[in-house]
Formats: C-alpha cells, sequence, structure tokens
C-alpha cells in the first residue's frame, strides 16, 4: 500500500514544529514543489504522484492549511514536478517528469487555480526530475530533466507552440 498523502509540519520559530496535519493525494507522492500558483499571495503545493499516474495541486490558505487536491492527469510513473514561468505571462506552469513514459509533461497555468491539459513531448529516457532555468542564457525558461547523465529537454514557449525541443 502507498502512502496517498502530505503532511505539513508548521515551524513554531523556535527550531520546533507543530503538529503535522495531512492532505490527501494521489498515491504515492514522489515529488514536490511549491510556488504561488494563483497570485494569491499564498504558497501552493504541488505533488507528482507516481503509482496515481496523475499530480495533484493543493491551494494554500496561508494559515498552514491546504485545499482538497485538484488532480491533473499525468503520464505514467510521475517522479517529479517542477514550477516556473515558461508563457511570458505572471503565472507560473508546472512541468512533471514521467519516467514510465517516457514524457515530459507541461500544464499551463491558465488563471484562478486552472491549468490546461498537460502538453508532452517524447524524450527516448525516463525523466525523474526537471528544473525550470535559462539554461542556454537566451532569455527564455527552459525545462531541464534529468535523464541519465545529460540534459535532453529543453522547452521554448514563447519562441514556438512546442512544448519541448530537443536538446544536447
Amino acid at each position: 500500500m502507498f502512502a496517498s498523502a502530505l503532511s505539513l509540519h508548521v515551524g513554531l520559530g523556535n527550531g520546533s514544529f507543530g503538529l503535522a496535519p495531512e492532505f490527501a493525494t494521489g498515491a504515492a507522492p514522489l515529488g514536490l514543489a511549491t510556488d504561488d500558483l494563483d497570485l494569491d499571495g499564498k504558497l501552493d503545493v504541488v505533488t507528482a504522484n507516481s503509482q496515481a499516474n496523475t499530480v495533484s495541486v493543493l491551494r494554500g490558505d496561508g494559515q498552514g492549511g491546504l485545499s482538497t487536491a485538484a488532480t491533473l492527469a499525468a503520464g505514467t510513473d510521475p517522479q517529479n514536478v517542477a514550477i516556473g514561468r515558461l508563457d511570458g505571462d505572471a503565472l507560473p506552469e508546472l512541468v512533471a517528469t514521467n519516467a514510465g513514459s517516457a514524457t515530459p509533461f507541461v500544464y499551463r497555468n491558465l488563471g484562478g487555480g486552472a491549468f490546461a491539459a498537460g502538453a508532452s513531448r517524447a524524450t527516448g529516457l525516463q525523466p525523474q526530475g526537471a528544473v525550470i532555468v535559462d539554461y542556454d542564457g537566451d532569455g527564455f525558461r527552459d525545462v531541464v530533466a534529468n535523464q541519465g547523465s545529460k540534459p535532453r529537454c529543453r522547452a521554448t514557449p514563447r519562441r514556438s507552440s512546442a512544448c519541448c525541443t530537443a536538446g544536447s
């Protein structure tokens, strides 16, 4: 049986933590990332749920609580999630790495806590983690996914409608 929850350990400011409530996610939440996804000034949490083949989005309430998870379909065996601004607006997008289907999925943020269905690009390898950075210094944020020893996928949505282009 796989866990289907995350716990939030709120710091008390003295090196200790308060009670850790649990919040439901999909089965086997491996990857975890936080950011203010809906620009309400409160941190939200995203998990990659490897056994459920989903991504969970839990909106923060600013008081140490999280909403009921919204579920996004992912590829097979999502391992990790990354959050960053990819399409030039103020809203951060999500990227999930799907090891079983050898694809990263990019979820465009539509605002108000809603995301478009994940757009995928086959990599031929098993992505297990990703970061969103301007890897090549061109002013566009890229998605770099670890797949063995090489970065293999670069997202450049401002230059084209493609989710990712093969990198080297």
